[in-house]
């Protein structure tokens, strides 16, 4: 039996595919913040190129091909989850932020979720973090989603690059049972649900955590420079005073 011949991309080719993906990531951001939504699954779809790496067996996400997706520090504007007390609702304050408008007429929505983009609160300013502490951090803690599940499940399952006829329980309170619970009051004084979906709120935040940690390490030319890897009693590369190894690392 004949075996298919591969061809070996070259890095200058790999190169070309991260520019072009952090075109999609920014033509998808504009359209998404110009109120289609949408958007929210091709820029999951473009996260999962250039961050997930499948099992085993399965090509590795892009900038794993580049070698620099675990040298990198992702900027991370999640809320921080120690010292909260049980029950708070910190642990579901997510990647998404609650916006209050005053409702025009029947059907206008007066809550919606919003991305917060670089209206970044100073209890979510802190210093990036490796790879896989931002990929795995469960930022619907409750829900037990992070920032993988959320792209995976929009870009895989919920119409990015494929469309599941079953979708998790949890994803589907999250997306479509506002299972965060926020509500406002119509301009009939009734309580009505937030309008807008947090996942795809997340993940235009996602996308926007992923441009600011990539934008600076692009050269003019399309490269990718990735910061040099502090030693682990070297002081933390982002200037909180600690050890690398007590910090970032």
């Amino acid at each position: 039996m004949s075996s298919t011949r591969r061809y070996a991309q070259t890095h200058d080719e790999l190169v070309e595919h991260l520019r072009s993906q952090v075109r999609f990531l920014e033509r998808s951001a504009a359209a998404f913040d110009a109120g289609d939504e949408d958007e929210a699954s091709r820029l999951a779809t473009s996260i999962r190129v250039l961050v997930h790496d499948p099992p085993k067996g399965r090509p590795a996400s892009l900038l794993a091909q580049l070698g620099v997706k675990d040298d990198l520090r992702y900027v991370d504007t999640s809320l921080a989850h120690a010292g909260l007390r049980p029950g708070h609702p910190g642990w579901d304050a997510g990647l998404a932020s609650m916006q209050i408008t005053t409702p025009l007429g029947p059907g206008d929505p007066g809550g919606r979720y919003v991305p917060l983009l670089d209206a970044v609160p100073e209890d979510r300013q802190r210093p990036p973090a490796p790879f896989a502490m931002w990929w795995r951090k469960k930022v619907y803690a409750r829900a037990g989603l992070g920032r993988r599940e959320l792209v995976l499940a929009l870009a895989n399952t919920d119409g990015g690059a494929h469309v599941d006829p079953r979708l998790e329980d949890a994803y589907v309170d999250l997306t479509r049972r506002n299972a965060l619970g926020w509500g406002y009051s119509d301009s009939e004084g009734r309580n009505a649900p937030f309008e807008g979906n947090a996942a795809r709120a997340s993940v235009r935040q996602i996308a926007w955590e992923l441009l600011e940690t990539l934008r600076p390490r692009l050269s003019p030319d399309g490269e990718l420079v990735a910061p040099s890897v502090a030693g682990r009693n070297d002081p933390c590369p982002c200037g909180s005073g600690e050890k690398f190894k007590r910090c970032c690392g």
